[in-house]
């Protein structure tokens, strides 16, 4: 009886419930892209967001945004660039060469053009949560982030 309780304590748990909501939120993402067709998966979607909300930024600013080691991040810019979506520079930053990373008018018109569908299906993940409801979770998340940041340590 008392291994059971274990579990069960575990699966009520918020790092548990997080991950596995997480995890979700993957499948969704990927199961949606491949659906539509879009020339890009769900992790290119999110660095050319980042993108268009942070143009010209560094390759390693990038990376901290999007939550990607930098080979990682490497690899997504290389198949963006491939594709036309993006572009790459080298620039300077306090007397340091860094690789400058910014959309293409090609980068941004997809992002346009898919972010009604985006919306549509966001929609349906929230669907039955009031706005209420989503502001505290997100409040709570944000508190919850805060406090592992100040004692983790992310090396991207």
């Amino acid at each position: 009886m008392e291994r059971k309780k274990q579990v069960q304590s575990f699966k009520e748990g918020i790092g548990y419930l997080i991950d596995k909501t997480a995890v979700y939120l993957k499948v969704y993402g990927s199961q949606f892209f491949n659906s539509k067709n879009f020339g890009i998966t769900l992790e290119q979607f999110i660095a050319l967001v980042a993108l268009f909300e942070n143009d010209n930024i560094c390759q390693r600013d990038l990376s901290k945004l999007i939550l990607k080691d930098r080979s990682n991040t490497s690899r997504i810019l290389n198949i963006l660039e491939e594709k036309g979506l993006v572009e790459r520079a080298i620039d300077t930053k306090q007397k340091r060469l860094v690789k400058k990373v910014c959309l293409t008018q090609k980068g941004r018109n997809l992002i346009l053009e898919i972010g009604p569908e985006i919306k549509e299906a966001y929609q349906k993940l929230i669907a039955g949560i009031s706005d209420e409801e989503i502001k505290t979770l997100k409040n709570i998340l944000e508190k919850l982030r805060n406090n592992l940041s100040q004692n983790t340590t992310i090396q991207i």
